[in-house]
């Protein structure tokens, strides 16, 4: 009987009768060369029913239906492999049909992610496509069973679980050593679907083997990916390749479409064991990349700074100083203005010559030589008097310069209770005063350390924008600022070099060029990775 006849009769019949039970017709839900598959329904839950449309006079074809069946049952279940209830027959119009009894899925693979745009979806379902797959077919190898006819339509897809399951074990070849079974390939059948099925599956003279399944998959996700398969020649890559996973899926496929099967990877643990090495190569590939884009944009920010430092001190040669408010403020605006470059913000260090170093993110000018130096995200306020300046045109990351301050009075502190009361302060700091300014009025940081603060009977809760912290330089100062880490901390610590510096120019109230080469002999050779790595 042909498949027509034979699905007109399942219609008119309604119902099999089985060993487990009678089952309903609903309707032809797939077809195969030598079966079709029907959609039935016993007790109000669905299942796939598979017919051997060939009857039962094929004993070679018969044996193989069987052993689709049995050998399948032979194995552990696994979630990416179709699940088969019962083997039975069924006599239709007096004729017996050999039927397999399956777990009913949502449908077949169709379709290609050839015009997904979206990156993240294209990602999720190529990965979970190729990692379902590959774990299914690892499951076969395992037991011995090459399945040799891995194509689209053999791949459903479990709605429930959501997960793609390998299907249709109609020609696959089991390993007598694992499995026992009826059916022998006849020399010269032709097996598989030419559009998927290794270059070996399509002659006799090499057998199929572990990698044709691998060959086979490669194609199926090289199609999934890119709308196509490969026929040799320039293999259209997959997309999105700046993902480790895809970038890793697209070599194994690359390795698996190789023509010669003794050229490609020829097992899933060798599959995984390249993709773990394929994984480590991506991820020092990215770390080289992030290391080498680190270093060039420090390098970009050095010869920024060095610009900077020429176009605000032009006279300088090699140490120069500027007094002038005007030009001060100049050269602060120059300087200031590199911190605004890519990944600029972080590279600039300051150093207090009594010691601690945080980041210098900028001076605010407020009025004559008044400034509002930004340290380490905290307002100082500064008299600055001098910038001493040192630059180096071929080593940039030499150039530094060295703000000196004057002397500001302390802060006059308003008592909280009553703001019309100056507060008394019994002892005055010798090098930097603190307060914490609220609208427009100094107060005791002691005062304002809890989370809320009382100020005449009304509570306010603290916060950093309504209530400012501020420093205040009360005594002459020396600020060394410098592009950070310029030296190997592992081996010195420029802090101290560059205290030992700032206490020459405190004193000296210039920068001499004997405090500079005594500061560069104490750092010698040792400087940063990314500096000696390009100097």
């Amino acid at each position: 009987m042909d498949i027509p006849d034979l699905i007109k009769q399942l219609k008119a019949a309604k119902v099999i009768t089985t060993l487990v039970g009678e089952f309903t017709f609903r309707q032809q839900i797939g077809e195969g060369g030598n079966s079709n598959v029907c959609l039935y329904v016993k007790e109000g839950k669905e299942f796939a029913v598979k017919f051997f449309s060939k009857g039962t006079e094929n004993r070679s074809k018969t044996d193989r239906f069987i052993d689709e069946f049995f050998g399948m049952a032979q194995i552990p279940s696994h979630p990416c492999i179709a699940e088969y209830f019962h083997l039975d027959t069924v006599t239709i119009s007096d004729e017996k049909f050999l039927i397999i009894i399956m777990r009913r899925y949502a449908s077949a693979l169709r379709g290609t992610l050839s015009g997904e745009a979206d990156e993240t979806l294209y990602v999720e379902k190529m990965t979970a496509l190729f990692e379902h797959l590959l774990d299914a077919i690892g499951h076969l190898h395992a037991h011995g069973i090459i399945h040799r006819d891995i194509k689209p339509q053999n791949i459903l897809i479990d709605r429930l679980n959501n997960r793609f399951v390998l299907s249709d074990f109609g020609i696959s070849k089991f390993d007598p050593e694992y499995v026992a079974r009826e059916a022998e390939t006849e020399e010269g059948e032709r097996l598989a679907n030419y559009r998927y099925c290794a270059p070996e599956q399509r002659g006799h003279s090499i057998p199929a083997s572990f990698s044709s399944d691998l060959y086979s998959l490669a194609q199926v996700m090289q199609e999934y990916a890119t709308g196509d398969i490969n026929q040799g020649g320039g293999r259209t890559p997959v997309r999105f390749q700046n993902s480790e996973t895809l970038r890793i899926i697209d070599r194994v496929i690359a390795k698996c479409l190789m023509h010669n099967p003794a050229e490609r990877l020829q097992s899933v643990p060798e599959v995984r064991t390249f993709m773990h090495t394929e994984s480590e190569a991506f991820k020092a590939d990215i770390l080289y990349r992030a290391q080498e884009k680190e270093i060039s944009e420090k390098w970009a920010f050095l010869f920024a700074f060095s610009n900077a430092i020429a176009k605000g001190c032009p006279a300088v040669r090699q140490v120069g100083e500027i007094t002038d408010p005007g030009k001060i403020r100049q050269f602060l605006e120059y300087v200031d203005a590199t911190l605004a470059i890519d990944s600029g913000k972080e590279m600039l260090w300051m150093v207090k010559s009594n010691g601690g170093d945080q980041n210098y993110y900028g001076a605010e000018h407020i009025r004559g030589h008044e400034y509002e130096i930004n340290f380490g995200g905290f307002a100082h306020q500064a008299n600055i008097f001098k910038i001493l300046v040192h630059y180096d045109s071929g080593r940039p990351y030499r150039n530094f310069f060295v703000i000196l301050t004057g002397s500001l009075p302390p802060f006059e502190y308003t008592d909280c209770s009553d703001l019309t009361v100056k507060k008394c302060r019994p002892h005055l700091p010798h090098l930097t005063d603190e307060a914490v300014q609220w609208n427009g009025l100094f107060l005791d940081p002691a005062d304002t350390e809890n989370p809320y603060v009382e100020i005449e009977g009304t509570v306010h809760q603290y916060d950093r924008a309504t209530f400012r912290h501020l420093s205040r330089f009360i005594a002459p100062e020396a600020l060394f600022v410098s592009p950070e880490g310029v030296a190997d901390y592992r081996v010195i610590s420029q802090n101290q070099l560059a205290e030992r510096l700032l206490r020459s120019c405190i004193a000296q109230k210039t920068l001499s060029s004997a405090s500079v080469r005594q500061y560069w002999n104490g750092i010698g050779g040792r400087l940063a990775h990314w500096i000696s790595s390009r100097n």
